[in-house]
């Protein structure tokens, strides 16, 4: 039986047994490869969650944060602020709580309320870039009291 693209073979061997195999041709049996190697790396999927994911804070108040990374063995994170890695003076800083601990994270609210009054605490992957979680942080003034309301 023959075709264009494949050639089915016949042979009998020394034990008079026939062993039949299918012939590819060297381009088909690359892209079968190549497939079956990308349909692995596809299933493997990084996700990034973090919590909490809303937060009402004081000015210049701490809040911890935890970022968990599933569907790769590098579960570090870098931590922004607005965007801005470790944060700055404006929307609040944020960095590791224990060297070592990237999932793991303090942010320090801004001496005074920003404008707009949310900001966003983001956790990003270091395996793929492209994937992250965000928390929005409400800053406001204490109450005299000292409670956030």
């Amino acid at each position: 039986m023959k075709n264009s693209r494949f050639e089915k073979k016949s042979r009998i061997d020394s034990r008079s047994r026939i062993d039949s195999r299918w012939m590819v041709p060297a381009k088909m049996a690359v892209l079968i490869l190549f497939v079956g190697s990308f349909s692995e790396t596809v299933l493997a999927q990084v996700n990034v969650a973090i919590s909490p994911t809303v937060v009402t804070l004081a000015t210049l108040a701490t809040q911890q944060f935890t970022a968990t990374v599933t569907g790769t063995t590098n579960t570090a994170v870098t931590w922004q602020v607005n965007g801005v890695t470790g944060g700055n003076a404006t929307g609040g800083l944020i960095t590791t709580t224990v060297p070592g601990t990237t999932g793991e994270s303090l942010y320090l609210g801004p001496a005074s309320v920003p404008s707009p009054a949310t900001v966003s605490v983001t956790a990003v992957s270091q395996a793929d870039p492209t994937k992250s979680a965000s928390a929005t942080v409400t800053v406001q003034l204490p109450s005299r009291s000292g409670v956030t309301h």
